[in-house]
C-alpha cells in the first residue's frame, strides 16, 4: 500500500475514533463516580490552584475526562516522532488527526502540547558524550527546521478543533525562545498564505527545566503567555546529578533548599508579569510536595491520572493560609534533609499514611 493512502486512512481513522470518544464519555461517567467516590465528598475551598492530568494519547485525555479534572495538558511523547522525521507531506495530516483526537477527547478543557523534545541520539546517527546537556529538544529543532516545522504546522491547523497551547522545552535563554518564537510566526504567515485556519491567539509558553531559565525568569515572562516547570531536569541540572545513576541518585531531593528556591522565584516573577505557572515534574504528583507547591502559589498541578485523586484530595483539604505558612517556614530551613522530615511530620498530622 502507498505510504501516502495509509497515512489517508490513518488519517481518516483518528478522526472517527475522535467521534467515538466524544459519544462514550457521557455513558463512562456515572461509573467513574461510583468508582472514586471520595472525589465527590469533598466541598471547594478557597486555593486557586487547579490539578490536571498528563496525556500521551486519546485514553489518557478520556480518563482525564471522567475524572472529571478542569484541564488536560502535556501532550507530550507523541508516537509519531519518528514518523515525522520522514519529512512526508502525509505526516502533516497524521499529526493534524491524532492532536484532533485528543483536542475531541478533551472538549472543552485545553492541551499544552510540547514541541519535540527528542535529540540526536534518538535518532541513532549521532552519540554524543553528555546527551542530557547536549543537541536536544529546541535546540535540535532550530537546528533541523524542516522538522520543526511539520510540527508546528501541525499543532497550528489542530488548534481549529479546541483549546490547544504550544510549549517550548529546555529554553535556557532569550535567544533560543526569540528564534522559536520567530520561526512560529513564520509557519503562521506560511498558512495563512495558503488559506489554513488556525488559531491566531494560540496561547505560547515555555518549559523552566534549565536553571539559567529559572535565574531569568522575569526577562522570558514577558515573552511568553505560560510558564510550565519541568522539575525532573531542573532538580538534576540544580544539584548536578544524572538520577538514573545509581551511585549519586540519593543526592536527588526535590526538597533541596536552591531547588525549592528556584522554583519559587520562577513563580513569583511569572505572578508579577501575570502570567500562570504550571508544573509537569513527577514533583507535582508527589503527594508530599502538594501542600509546598500549593503555599508557594503553583497554579497547575500536572500529573499522571493515577496519583490525581490523591493529590486533588489534599489540595481540596488544605486552607491556602495553612499552606502558605508552612511555605515561610521550610524556606528558613538549610537541608533537604531538615525540610523532608518537617514535611512528613506536618503532613501525617493531617492526612493518614501520606509519607509512607
Amino acid at each position: 500500500m502507498p505510504k501516502q493512502l495509509a497515512n489517508t486512512l490513518v488519517y481518516m481513522f483518528l478522526l472517527l475514533a475522535a467521534e467515538k470518544v466524544t459519544a462514550t464519555q457521557a455513558n463512562n461517567q456515572e461509573s467513574l463516580s461510583n468508582s472514586y467516590p471520595s472525589l465527590n465528598k469533598f466541598s471547594p475551598k478557597p486555593t486557586p490552584s487547579k490539578s490536571n492530568s498528563n496525556v500521551d494519547n486519546p485514553m489518557d485525555a478520556s480518563v482525564t475526562q471522567l475524572l472529571g479534572v478542569p484541564i488536560a495538558t502535556l501532550f507530550g511523547k507523541p508516537i509519531y516522532h519518528s514518523d515525522c522525521l520522514s519529512r512526508s507531506s502525509g505526516i502533516g495530516s497524521f499529526k493534524v488527526g491524532f492532536q484532533r483526537l485528543v483536542l475531541t477527547a478533551l472538549k472543552e478543557n485545553f492541551c499544552r502540547s510540547k514541541s519535540l523534545s527528542l535529540s540526536q541520539k534518538d535518532l541513532d546517527t549521532y552519540e554524543e558524550k553528555n546527551p542530557l546537556l547536549g543537541w536536544r529538544a529546541i535546540r535540535f529543532c532550530l537546528h533541523h527546521k524542516d522538522i520543526f516545522k511539520v510540527q508546528m504546522r501541525a499543532l497550528l491547523r489542530a488548534s481549529v478543533h479546541g483549546d490547544l497551547r504550544i510549549m517550548f522545552p529546555m529554553i535556557s535563554g532569550i535567544e533560543e525562545l526569540e528564534d522559536a518564537l520567530e520561526f512560529l510566526e513564520e509557519t503562521k504567515t506560511e498558512l495563512r498564505n495558503e488559506g489554513v485556519s488556525f488559531d491566531e491567539n494560540i496561547p505560547v509558553g515555555i518549559m523552566i527545566e534549565v536553571p539559567s531559565a529559572a535565574i531569568t525568569s522575569d526577562i522570558l515572562a514577558k515573552k511568553v503567555d505560560f510558564f510550565s516547570i519541568g522539575t525532573n531536569d531542573l532538580i538534576q541540572y540544580t544539584v548536578a546529578v544524572d538520577r538514573g545513576n545509581e551511585n549519586i541518585a540519593y543526592l536527588y531531593k526535590s526538597f533541596h533548599p536552591g531547588v525549592l528556591r528556584l522554583i519559587k522565584m520562577v513563580i513569583d516573577n511569572a505572578h508579577e508579569a501575570g502570567i500562570p505557572v504550571a508544573m509537569c515534574g513527577e514533583m507535582a504528583g508527589d503527594p508530599l510536595a502538594s501542600v509546598v507547591l500549593l503555599g508557594m502559589g503553583l497554579d497547575i498541578f500536572s500529573m499522571s491520572s493515577i496519583v490525581l485523586p490523591t493529590v486533588k484530595e489534599i489540595i481540596r483539604s488544605v486552607r491556602l493560609d495553612e499552606a502558605e505558612e508552612l511555605v515561610k517556614k521550610i524556606m528558613g530551613m538549610s537541608s533537604s534533609l531538615e525540610i523532608d522530615k518537617y514535611i512528613r511530620a506536618w503532613m501525617n498530622e493531617r492526612f493518614e499514611n501520606i509519607s509512607e
